[in-house]
This record gives C-alpha cells, structure tokens and sequence, in this order.
C-alpha cells in the first residue's frame, strides 16, 4: 500500500530509509527541521490529527497500517510566545482562585500544549512557573515571562538593547581575580552568576535572530570558536568551585571576557550589514 507524506499539507520528497513507526518518520522530518526556525507541531495520521502534547500516543503506529501522514509545522517562536502568555493568562487565574481550585488549574496547565512546549523548549522558564504555581518567587517569574515575550517578539531589539550590559559584564569579569583576593567574593560570585545569566540570554537571541539572516559559520571569528569557548567556561566554572583564585581570575580576564565581546560584536556588525 502506497502512503502519502506531506508536509503542512504540501507532497514532502521524502524517501523513507528504514523507518518502521509514526515516530521515527516525524523524528526524521524534526532532524530535518533542525536550524530552520521551525518545529513539529502535530501531526495527522489518516486525517486524524495530534497536537504535539500528544505525539507519544501515535509514535508506535506502524507505517504499514498508515494511508498517509501529514506532518504540520510551525515557527518555534510563536509557538514559545503562545506559550508564555498562556502562562501568563495560568498564573492570573491561580492568583485569583481559592486554594481548593488552585490544584486543578496547576493540573490542567500541566497536561496543556503551552507546558509541553515550555518543558522542551526553555526549561528554565517552565521550571520557575512551577515554582510560581506552588507560591513561590511569583514576582520573578513574571519578569522571566516579560523578558522572554520581549526576546520573541523583538530579538533583534532586545539583542542591541544589551550591549551597554554586556560591556559592564566584560569590565567585572576581568575584576574577578582581584575581587577574589580583595575579599570581595561576593562580587565575584555575582559577576560568575550574571555572566552565567547573560550567556544563557545570547544562546537563547542568536538562534531567533536567523530570521534576520545571522549565520553563525559567517560570523567574524576564528575557526573552532565555539568549541574552544565552550571548553573555557568549563574550565573557569571548574577554577572557580575548586576557589583558585588566580586561574579563575585569569581565565576570566584574559580568555572569557574577551570572547564574549568578540561574540556579541561579531553578532551585531552581521545584523546591522543585513538591517
């Protein structure tokens, strides 16, 4: 028996190479996907349709059984941004209910689409709305979700909008040896969890920025970048919990901070050729 595959509606030129399930044909076109922005979002197996929530249930179908699959798509950032604000629109209900009601909007924002996509997705982000559903940190989740709504709808605003921040990192980082023998380790401490934070923001802008035609292979920088800052950060986290001051101080200094400039102006000089 012959069987249709589409994607979003479209005859997709896919040839199957050895898949036997549902699952393995949409883990397929995800790889497929990977790098374009786009993500599965359902699918539909003989017209029948499954959000992503609930992929699990259809990934055993055997091909053979299947007359056609449509696998459907859409951006990874609507989808986030969907999400957040259904968590917002959560977390507002929560705080008005009583605490007899309180369990049951957790639950059903747990078996929800917007959590499952959050959970994959940004999984920071779903852990401190768990957190806000149990009472806790309530304000900072907010700003979390305000500051993630503004990442997805305006990257390329929000990317520009840190330079001054990024540059301020860059200063205290190359601070961090003489905090440390200063006696100032809380300071240390604070600049190691913003550098932490502020990282953690670029992973999450330059891969929305693609939109804007950013190509990390074109990118300014010299070959195997990424792979040598990564080893760096490892080995400062490693310097640091191990308290040695002089080579956390110095990896800081003299190999983090400057790459993280490099990075974020290589980044901005891309995106300001394609405005």
């Amino acid at each position: 028996m012959d069987m249709s595959i589409t994607i979003d509606g479209k005859t997709a030129d896919i040839t199957l190479e050895g898949e036997k399930t549902v699952g393995e044909l949409v883990k397929g076109v995800s790889d497929w996907l990977l790098g374009s922005g786009f993500v599965v979002s359902g699918i539909d197996v003989d017209g029948a349709f499954t959000p992503a929530s609930a992929l699990e249930e259809a990934f055993s179908v055997e091909l053979a059984r299947v007359r056609s699959v449509n696998v459907r798509t859409a951006l990874q950032a609507e989808m986030c941004l969907d999400a957040l604000f259904w968590a917002d629109d959560v977390l507002c209900r929560w705080d008005a209910a009583s605490a007899l009601e309180r369990p049951a909007i957790g639950a059903q924002w747990r078996a929800g689409p917007a959590a499952s996509c959050l959970r994959e997705k940004d999984g920071a982000a779903y852990q401190l709305i768990e957190e806000a559903l149990a009472g806790k940190n309530k304000d900072g989740v907010r700003l979390v979700i305000d500051e993630r709504t503004r990442e997805l709808e305006d990257p390329c605003g929000e990317f520009l909008a840190v330079e001054g921040e990024m540059r301020e990192l860059s200063s205290r980082l190359s601070d961090v040896a003489l905090d440390v023998q200063t006696g100032k380790d809380l300071r240390a401490a604070e600049t190691i969890r913003l550098f932490s934070a502020f990282s953690a923001k670029l992973l999450r802008l330059i891969p929305l920025l693609r939109s804007f035609g950013i190509e990390l292979d074109k990118l300014s920088l010299e070959k195997g970048f990424f792979e040598d800052f990564n080893s760096i950060l490892k080995e400062l986290l490693a310097a640091y919990q191990a308290e040695d001051a002089v080579l956390s101080g110095d990896l800081a200094e003299y190999e983090v901070a400057p790459r993280l400039n490099a990075l974020y102006m290589s980044v901005k000089d891309q995106l300001q050729y394609k405005m």
